[in-house]
């Protein structure tokens, strides 16, 4: 939590919570693997999440989800000589009619596929192996700025030219991409090291106040015996 959000969660007259401790980022708690995830470093994708899918957000629909896995396949047909890989955030989506035709044209290129769940390594893992991340909006933001990775939000949608960009500060504008057009320029320019994707200008952020480590279960055994 930053100091913006931490200062109007206190002074919240309809907050009951009074007893609060403000931690650090939990994805740091996780362990980290030695062994080699990938057999060169992909593009990691991720996609809207299973809560946003069954929520039916205004921007979120299965005919969104695939325009999404459209916009990566095009990409990775442009660009043969780079890995995509989709780490999809619904497991069972491929089972769907929906997406029985894009399934078909996936199996025609070799650079492109699904993050298998079998592989069960821990997220900070997996996105330090990889090269560039794209992403729907989402924390997956948060955490590749944190870990100082480029990365690229596809924030648009058939429908929506805008997502996020207008009212999120990232302190940097220049990971938005809001067309397929911009997606594929800036995509570009990232792979030749020509933009930065991968830092911030907002040192403040909650993201980059301490690397320290916290036990989210331990801290909240610990509430609760202090509550008792």
């Amino acid at each position: 939590m930053d100091k913006f959000s931490e200062k109007n969660f206190r002074k919240n007259k309809y907050n009951i919570i009074k007893n609060y401790k403000v931690i650090g980022n939990i994805f740091l708690n996780e362990k980290l693997t030695n062994n080699k995830i990938f057999k060169k470093k992909p593009i990691l994708c991720f996609d809207y999440s299973v809560k946003n899918l069954n929520e039916q957000m205004y921007d979120v629909s299965f005919k969104n989800q695939l325009s999404f896995y459209e916009d990566i396949l095009n990409l990775s047909i442009k660009y043969p000589n780079e890995q995509f890989i989709i780490k999809s955030k619904f497991k069972d989506f491929r089972n769907f009619p929906e997406f029985k035709k894009f399934k078909k044209q996936l199996k025609k290129y070799k650079n492109i596929s699904f993050y298998s769940f079998f592989n069960n390594y821990s997220l900070e893992s997996i996105l330090k192996n990889s090269k560039i991340i794209i992403t729907k909006p989402s924390s997956v933001i948060d955490l590749a700025l944190y870990f100082k990775k480029k990365v690229i939000v596809h924030d648009y949608e058939p429908n929506f030219k805008s997502l996020i960009k207008n009212f999120i500060n990232y302190g940097n504008k220049n990971i938005f991409a809001n067309s397929f057009d911009e997606l594929q320029f800036k995509f570009c320019k990232a792979v030749k090291n020509e933009i930065n994707l991968s830092s911030s200008k907002l040192k403040d952020h909650y993201f980059y106040k301490t690397k320290q480590k916290y036990d989210i279960k331990y801290e909240l055994l610990k509430f609760e015996k202090s509550s008792n």
